[in-house]
């Protein structure tokens, strides 16, 4: 159970600094909307891609989440990350319909 919660954390931080980085909004559901896209987003990923290899065991997810985590990190303290570049992503960040459609 404890394993669940310090993955979830895991997760919604990772998600959290993602939101507050690329996608500055002032709106406080815009920004919910967008964090909970990146939490579900996150989830999915892992597990598809650990599933397709025949890796799902909980250790594994765990442990890509925390490399998902690590990589997010230095976006926190405005370190240089070298395995992403901020996109341009005005047209979507305008649009609330987008927004919804793409995280339903």
């Amino acid at each position: 159970m404890i394993n669940l919660i310090i993955e979830t954390l895991i997760v919604s931080v990772s998600s959290w600094i993602l939101t507050r980085k690329y996608f500055g909004t002032k709106s406080t559901s815009d920004s919910i909307l967008i964090w909970f896209t990146f939490f579900f987003a996150q989830i999915v990923l892992v597990e598809l891609v650990l599933g397709a290899l025949g890796k799902l065991f909980f250790w594994n997810i765990f442990l890509f989440h925390l490399v998902i985590f690590l990589s997010v990190l230095p976006l926190y303290f405005n370190m240089k990350n070298f395995l992403v570049s901020k996109p341009d992503i005005d047209f979507f960040i305008n649009s609330n319909l987008l927004i919804l459609a793409f995280s339903v």
